[in-house]
């Protein structure tokens, strides 16, 4: 159940950061993936931190 919440945050957050940055900043398409990556990145690695150690 936690796997699906974390997948269902991480893709929402990617579409809005990505969006963000190409509609609003004007960024170049490959540029903002990069920051994209970086980001659902840190943003699943802290997650899955909260969420292995409620799970103890």
């Amino acid at each position: 159940m936690y796997f699906i919440v974390q997948v269902t945050l991480a893709l929402f957050l990617g579409y809005l950061i990505l969006n963000f940055f190409i509609n609003t900043l004007f960024l170049s398409p490959s540029l903002s993936k990069i920051i994209q990556l970086c980001l659902v990145f840190n943003f699943n690695f802290y997650f899955g931190k909260t969420i292995s150690y409620k799970k103890r």
